[in-house]
């Protein structure tokens, strides 16, 4: 089922207050950044996503 929605009806389905947009194409757990290093966010276990010019001062608000 998830892969027939898009990125924006998934958002709409999460708790806002556990997960956030940080780019057009990613959607995290706000638990699971550790921390954010310039225009990404590092992810608990390493991995390094973008962060969308957009979604930026929401994203430094949340944490």
């Amino acid at each position: 089922m998830l892969g027939s929605m898009t990125t924006s009806e998934i958002e709409n389905k999460l708790d806002d207050i556990k997960f956030l947009r940080i780019h057009k194409s990613y959607i995290v757990a706000l638990d699971r950044i550790q921390r954010v290093k310039g225009n990404e966010a590092q992810l608990i276990g390493g991995t390094f996503l973008p962060i969308g010019t957009v979604y930026r001062k929401r994203l430094l608000e949340s944490l």
